[in-house]
Formats: structure tokens, sequence, C-alpha cells
């Protein structure tokens, strides 16, 4: 009877260690597909580098219109000297 019990003991054991070991197997392929999803650091530098060239470009060009509508104004003395200076003079790109 004791070995009997021993068996079942031995027996219970391996039935859950099998099942702890699915749980990892599970665990383990949930992590590489995280693994194999996740961006990295430079992936996210290389990205938010081309957005800011992107912004600065649409940036300048915007300042260019400003530049221009100011310059009409001016032309047209709806504008003193001073007040187109101090409008050049704002950022994001100011007149040298």
């Amino acid at each position: 009877m004791e070995d009997a019990s021993k068996n079942e003991i031995l027996e219970a054991i391996g039935e859950f260690s099998s099942k702890v070991d699915e749980g990892f197997v599970s665990i383990e392929g949930r992590l590489s597909k995280i693994e194999s999803t996740m961006v990295t650091k430079d992936y996210l530098d290389d990205r938010m580098l081309n957005m800011k060239g992107d912004m600065v470009v649409m940036m300048r060009k915007e300042d260019e219109k400003v530049k221009t509508l100011v310059q009409i104004l001016q032309r047209k003395n709806l504008l003193n000297d001073a007040e187109a200076k101090s409008i050049f003079a704002l950022e994001p790109f100011p007149n040298r």
C-alpha cells in the first residue's frame, strides 16, 4: 500500500510538472511574438529624426508665406519697417 501511494504521488508530480512545462512553452511563445513585433530604440530615433526633418521643411514653407505676406503689406504701406522687422524677428526662423 505504501508503494502504491508513492507511485500515485510521483505520478501526480509528473502530471503537474508537465502542465507547468506547457505553461512555460506558451509564455515563451507569447514573449517571442512580442519581441518580434517590438520596435527598437534605433528605429524610433530614425523615425523621429525623419519626422523632425519633415516638420522643419513644412515650417520653412509657411515661414516663407508669412515673409511674402509681410513684404506685400509693407509695399502697400500697411506695415512700417519697424513692424515688419518685429514680425521677421519672431521664431521659428528669425531673419538674419
